[in-house]
C-alpha cells in the first residue's frame, strides 16, 4: 500500500478525527485533509458527538482517554445510532489488562501512541478495505 492507493481508497470517505491536543490535532488534520474527501475535527468526545449528529461520518479516528467523556463512551453512543461506522482508536496505554476493562470490540483497530505515519496509514487502509465505506 502506498499513499496514492490510500488516497484513492479514501476519496469518498468523511473522517471525524477526535484529539484533545491542539498541536497534534492540527498536524494530523493537515495530513488527513490530503487523504479524505472531508475531515471534521473535534477537540473532545462531547464536541465529536455534536459533530456526528449533524454530519454523515464514515470513519472515526479517536483518542480513548479524554477529559469529560472517554472515547469508549463516545463510541458507545455513536454505535447506538450507527453500528456500522468504522472506528480506529488510539492511546498511550498498551497494557492488555488495563484495556481489557473496556469493550474493544466496538473498535475496528487500536493503535498505541506515539503513532508512526506508516502505521497509521496502513491501519486506515486495512480498516476501510475490510468493507467499502460509503
Amino acid at each position: 500500500m502506498n499513499f496514492k492507493e490510500l488516497k484513492n481508497r479514501c476519496e469518498h470517505i468523511t473522517l471525524l478525527y477526535v484529539e484533545n491536543d491542539n498541536e497534534i490535532r492540527e498536524l494530523k488534520y493537515s495530513i488527513f485533509r490530503d487523504i479524505f474527501k472531508s475531515v471534521l475535527v473535534a477537540k473532545d468526545a462531547q464536541d465529536a458527538l455534536k459533530i456526528y449528529q449533524c454530519n454523515q461520518i464514515d470513519l472515526i479516528i479517536t483518542e480513548l482517554f479524554m477529559l469529560n467523556m472517554s472515547g469508549f463512551d463516545m463510541v458507545k453512543k455513536i454505535k447506538a445510532i450507527e453500528p456500522d461506522v468504522k472506528v480506529i482508536a488510539y492511546s498511550s496505554f498498551s497494557e492488555t489488562e488495563y484495556l481489557s476493562k473496556f469493550n474493544l470490540s466496538e473498535f475496528d483497530a487500536y493503535i498505541r501512541k506515539p503513532i508512526e505515519k506508516e502505521k497509521l496509514f496502513s491501519t486506515i487502509y486495512d480498516v476501510i478495505s475490510r468493507e467499502r465505506v460509503n
